[in-house]
Formats: structure tokens, C-alpha cells, sequence
């Protein structure tokens, strides 16, 4: 059977017509979902740009801060210089010159302390503390908090040892402080060499030299001249701090009278016996040729008196490294002429054999001269040049007198440290720390500064 296709219904077709053109406009718009998106945008995008914007401001901060640290540790590290030199005045301002050389703002805070006041270092005379602070005005974050940013960086820079030296010429100015003479040879090659001079020659070799040691320490300059030949281990350093001197809290005060008051002229054998660890001597002794002299062990006090060691045998029968010794300071005399305070003088013809005591008041020294001791031209020089048996382990302490080593002399010591108002290396010798540690020698030491916070 065949079926019609029925007819559209005109009055339906019109209806549709008349709903979906002649119906009323505002009943479309209210059906009409498109475009509903975009209110979500409008809501949307605003917040997103805020979150970027704060996003990319944080990182401004964290450039800001890292920017800072480095501010912070170079003004750090230029106090912690001006502490090494001494200029203790100065560790404020060169901090902060350091700290705007390197781009901290005018306006920015700074706090400096020696010793600083929190950390691990609190309270460390050896440190420089830090604090940096800056303000930064709100950009994007302003959405959210109006208040500018605080940012602020700490630093901590401090000495440390960084080795030891064997020889130190505490002289400030002096030109060739620490020098050679003529056809020296110096075998040191664990000792580190030091001159706190500011002269622009402070270290001097020259001549004929051929000197080995570990390095060169100046305050002012170094120079090698003539025909010099000087083996270093580790570059030299010139232009640095001057060294603490080890020495310097190390008090000399006598005991009232003598023990000894007559010139002692030694050519045969004779035994020094201190009476509890003390003897003092008021006047000179002299050890020739044929002298077999014996220091007991204890502390021998030069009251304006000299010893001169020109021959024979000088020595301490229970003396031993690292064990007791003896210890010979040369002050001033019972008139308070501190011109009068003596010296030391070793010949090349005498064999000695001294140790310093390991402990005690005097651990470590064996030849101390009293500070009070002139220094220039009225300074006596104190003459180290002993034979080819010869061994001195200890400090040779002398702050007003110039050391003078030579000879043979240190080639059969284990423990030997210069510090004198100046050095001077004459002849053949040598110097050895490697036994120091054992015998309670406090070695000069060298610093450096490092970064700690």
C-alpha cells in the first residue's frame, strides 16, 4: 500500500516562523546561553594577571636578596681586613663602603658589630657581624598588602689560623726588617718566613743566597736581588696584616736581689743550680774555650747583665725536648736604666745544647728579652752562631734587638722560633718547627679570613 507524504500544515509552518522571528526579542536573550564565558573571564583574568604579577615580583625579591648577601659579605670581610690590621676605628665605615662599592643603596640600614651579637660567633673579639637591610615599594603585591618589602642579609667574617711561621720581624717600618747578608744558606722548608714592616722592602734577599722555606709573609713588600735563590713551597704574600705577636701577654718580673753579683770569666767546668727555679744574675758571664758549663734546669734572670758563649761546652745535664729546661731573660737592673738590659751572644767555637722548658710560666722560651729593652740604634743585637753541634729548641723572643743567625747553627735543633725587633740570616743554618707541638713552643701563627655565616 502506497502512503502519502503528508503535508506541511501552513498554520504550523507560520507558527514556527512567528516563534522564532515575530516572538518578542526579550525572550530570545533570556533563552540565549552564548557568551556566558566570557563573565567568567572578566572575573578570571584580573586575578590571573595579580598571581603572575606577585609571581614575577617574588622573583625580584629573591635577586634583591641574593643581590644583598653579596653586599652583606663583602662589607663583612672588609671589616673583618680592618680588624686583622689593627684598625679597629675603621671596621664600621669600610664595611659600609664595601657593602655600597659592591651596590647597597644610600637609604639602605646597617648594622656592624665586633663581635657580633648573635650566631654562632656571638661574642667573638675575631669576627664581624653584618645585617643589611633595604625596603622595597609593593608593585603587583599592592593587590594584596600596600607595605613595602623588607629584605635583609647577614654576614659573619672572621680570622682563622691558616698555618705557622718559624721566623717574625715585629718591627713596623723598618726597611729589610727580615734580610740575608752575603753567602747565605737557610734550610727551613716547613717554616713560613714573616716581616709585620710596611716598608715596600721589608723582606730582603740577596747576595749569594740560596734559602728554602715554605713561604714569605710581609706587611710591606718582598724583593730577591743579586744573585739570590729562594725556594718556596707556597707563594709568597706580600702586603698583608701585620702578625699577632705570640708573645706579647708574656710577663718578666724579676725576683728582688742576686744570686750572682761578679763578672763570671768560665774556662773550666762549672754548674748554675737555681734555688727554687729561679737565679739571678747581676752580672756579665763569659764561657771560653775549655769551659764545660751546666745549666740545671729552671729560669736564669740577666738583670742587666749579658751572657757571651765564645767556646767549650754549654749545656743542661737534665734538660730534654719536651721535658724540663731552662730559660734565660734578660731585664732591666736593680737602677730601672733599662739601657742596661742584656743580650746574648753565641760564637761559632761554642757547642750549646739548650732546651726550653715544656711547661710553667715560661713554656716554650728559652732567650727572653724584656720589652722595655731599647730598640734603634741603642738596641744591643743578640748573636745566634753557634757550631756544628750546637741545637737551641725554643722561642728566641728579643722585641727591642735584632736577631742575628748564622753559623751551623739550627741544623740539629727540632723546635726554633725567631721573633726579634728585626731578623737578619747570616752564614749557614737552619730552622725546624716539627718537634714544636712537643716541647710547648707557641708558634707565630698566620691568618687568614673567611666567610663563617
Amino acid at each position: 500500500m502506497t502512503r502519502r507524504r503528508k503535508r506541511p500544515d501552513a498554520q504550523g509552518l507560520l507558527g514556527k516562523v512567528w516563534a522564532e522571528r515575530i516572538h518578542p526579542p526579550w525572550r530570545k536573550l533570556v533563552r540565549d546561553c552564548s557568551g556566558g564565558i566570557a563573565v567568567v573571564y572578566g572575573f578570571a583574568v584580573p586575578v590571573l594577571v595579580g598571581l603572575v604579577g606577585v609571581s614575577a615580583e617574588t622573583g625580584t625579591w629573591y635577586v634583591a636578596k641574593r643581590a644583598l648577601q653579596t653586599e652583606a659579605d663583602a662589607a663583612a670581610i672588609g671589616g673583618a681586613w680592618q680588624l686583622a690590621y689593627g684598625n679597629t676605628g675603621n671596621i664600621a665605615s669600610i664595611s659600609l663602603n664595601e657593602a655600597k662599592r659592591n651596590g647597597f643603596p644610600d637609604d639602605g640600614e646597617i648594622d656592624v658589630n665586633n663581635p657580633p651579637e648573635s650566631g654562632a660567633y656571638d661574642g667573638e673579639e675575631r669576627a664581624v657581624e653584618v645585617v643589611l637591610q633595604t625596603n622595597h615599594a609593593a608593585l603587583f603585591s599592592a593587590l594584596f598588602r600596600p607595605e613595602a618589602t623588607n629584605i635583609s642579609a647577614r654576614a659573619v667574617a672572621t680570622i682563622v689560623q691558616s698555618g705557622d711561621a718559624c721566623v717574625l720581624a715585629l718591627n713596623r717600618v723598618a726597611t729589610k726588617a727580615l734580610e740575608n747578608t752575603g753567602s747565605t744558606t737557610v734550610n727551613a722548608p716547613d717554616c713560613t718566613v714573616a716581616s709585620n714592616s710596611s716598608s715596600n722592602n721589608a723582606v730582603n734577599f740577596s747576595g749569594n743566597a740560596d734559602l728554602t722555606f715554605k713561604s714569605v709573609w710581609s706587611a710591606g713588600g718582598y724583593q730577591v736581588g743579586g744573585s739570590a735563590t729562594v725556594n718556596l713551597a707556597e707563594p709568597a704574600k706580600s702586603h698583608m696584616w701585620p702578625i699577632d705577636d705570640p708573645y706579647a701577654d708574656l710577663v718578666s718580673n724579676a725576683p728582688a736581689g742576686c744570686n750572682i753579683n761578679t763578672n763570671q770569666n768560665i774556662n773550666g767546668s762549672k754548674t748554675f743550680t737555681p734555688i727554687n727555679g729561679n737565679l739571678t744574675i747581676c752580672n756579665d758571664i763569659k764561657i771560653t774555650n775549655g769551659a764545660n758549663v751546666n745549666f740545671l734546669p729552671g729560669t736564669y734572670w740577666f738583670k742587666g747583665a749579658d751572657i757571651s758563649i765564645e767556646g767549650g761546652n754549654v749545656h743542661c745535664s737534665t734538660c730534654s725536648p719536651g721535658g724540663n729546661g731552662v730559660t734565660f731573660i734578660f731585664t732591666t737592673p736593680a737602677s730601672g736604666d733599662i739601657t742596661k738590659i742584656g743580650s746574648i751572644t753565641i760564637n761559632g767555637n761554642g757547642s750549646v745544647t739548650l732546651n726550653a722548658p715544656s711547661d710553667g710560666p715560661f713554656q716554650g722560651v728559652l732567650f727572653f728579652q724584656d720589652r722595655d729593652a731599647p730598640v734603634g740604634a741603642s738596641a744591643q743585637t743578640a748573636k745566634l752562631n753557634g757550631g756544628a753541634g750546637t741545637a737551641l729548641n725554643g722561642t728566641m723572643y728579643f722585641p727591642g734587638n735584632t736577631i742575628e743567625w748564622s753559623g751551623n747553627i739550627g741544623l740539629n735543633s727540632t723546635c726554633t722560633l725567631l721573633v726579634a725587633d728585626e731578623v737578619t740570616f747570616i752564614g749557614n743554618s737552619g730552622l725546624d718547627i716539627s718537634n714544636c707541638a712537643e716541647q710547648g713552643v707557641d708558634l707565630v701563627l698566620i691568618q687568614k679570613i673567611v666567610l663563617a655565616e
